[in-house]
């Protein structure tokens, strides 16, 4: 596939998404080749504005009682929402900490040491925004 023949089960916009996604993840090797699964994967789906069914991961994740905190979410495969859970997490770093604060953290991945926080106090205010921002819509 590709974007001029993007094939039955895909269109132009989600190729070129794609192709966005694996681009971040050739230059965030550059930055941190040990990043996390979830910081990896948020990043790229952040930045290649891949957020569908985002919505519905946290939706059930609150519902079932599931929804890691961020000391769970170095615990999370591909396969246990690390690309949608990542996603929030990036989302929440831009919007608290800017675009430096986020390569501040991927370069070195640990809340205390980059932003003067607790993991207690990061959630409750990663929380409250992703109660804002997903829980009314």
């Amino acid at each position: 596939v590709s974007p001029d023949n993007p094939g039955a089960s895909h269109d132009y916009d989600g190729i070129v998404k794609v192709a966005v996604h694996e681009f971040v993840h050739l230059a965030a090797v550059q930055i941190n080749s040990l990043a996390p699964v979830y910081l990896r994967e948020g990043l790229a789906v952040y930045l290649a504005g891949q957020q569908e069914g985002v919505a519905e991961v946290y939706a059930a994740g609150v519902q079932s009682g599931t929804f890691p905190s961020s000391s769970q979410l170095a615990e999370l495969s591909a396969g246990d929402g690390a690309y949608q859970y990542g996603y929030m997490f990036v989302e929440y770093l831009v919007f608290e900490y800017g675009y430096d604060g986020l390569l501040a953290f991927y370069k070195a991945p640990e809340l205390t040491s980059v932003f003067n926080i607790s993991h207690e106090r990061f959630d409750e205010s990663w929380s409250a925004y992703l109660n804002g921002t997903y829980a009314a819509g």
